[in-house]
């Protein structure tokens, strides 16, 4: 089923007319009918069931069917990263958006790009990574400096490191919490890693090639979700 995201969607009655980009999409990309069903999510945890009356050029008339609450899957992980070139850093938040994950945070490490993201774009790519996945609820993104997370994350920290540690495996607790950290592209600096160690994180090195942030984001949280028997 068509998806599509309307933030804070509210309509006083049981039909509304759908204009502007969702309604081009919809009509040149989607190629929808009349008769045909959409789902709307607003991205608070509510999705609609909707079906298509009418086309009239630009703008499509939907009759809402059902409303729906899901709530978010609770997976007890969030995911932290340090801030990548641009096709890597999209590439990741589509990936962590399209598992579940609900907070992410963007961080500015030693080592980490600098450059200016623009809201409009990263909405863009969440957006059309919750209409992919049908995800009704929209992710926390927070940018932050990395000593500021380090001293603000209340969670368990698991780190995954490049550097071959003693820690061969991942023991967790599916009834904790945790927060995932990678490094940019070249990682963490190794004062940075004296910093989480000494954070009390668990330090992890999983025996593979070297990995872009954009597949490690991806590999690592399925790792873990996996442990956490979710």
């Amino acid at each position: 089923m068509r998806a599509i995201v309307i933030k804070n969607f509210y309509s006083k009655t049981n039909t509304f007319l759908l204009e502007g980009k969702k309604a081009q999409h919809l009509l040149h990309v989607a190629r929808v009918k009349i008769e045909e069903e959409v789902k709307i999510l607003d991205g608070t945890g509510h999705s609609y069931l909707t079906k298509v009356l009418n086309i009239k050029k630009k703008v499509i008339e939907l009759e809402i069917l059902e409303k729906r609450e899901s709530k978010p899957k609770k997976l007890n992980l969030a995911v932290s990263f340090g801030l990548t070139k641009k096709e890597s850093f999209e590439l990741s938040i589509k990936q962590l958006v399209e598992i579940g994950i609900q907070e992410i945070n963007i961080l500015s490490t030693e080592y980490s790009q600098r450059y200016e993201v623009k809201e409009d774009r990263m909405e863009s790519i969440i957006e059309s990574a919750m209409e992919q996945s049908n995800q009704a609820n929209y992710p926390i993104i927070k940018f932050q400096n990395f000593d500021e997370y380090l001293e603000n994350e209340k969670n368990q920290i698991i780190y995954f490191s490049s550097i071959e540690t003693e820690n061969k495996d991942l023991i967790v607790n599916k009834n904790k919490k945790y927060n995932l950290l990678l490094g940019p592209e070249g990682g963490l600096s190794r004062k940075e890693e004296s910093k989480v160690a000494e954070k009390g994180s668990l330090v992890i090195h999983l025996p593979t090639n070297i990995l872009r942030t954009s597949t490690a984001v991806n590999f690592c949280s399925g790792y873990t979700l996996g442990k956490l028997n979710l």
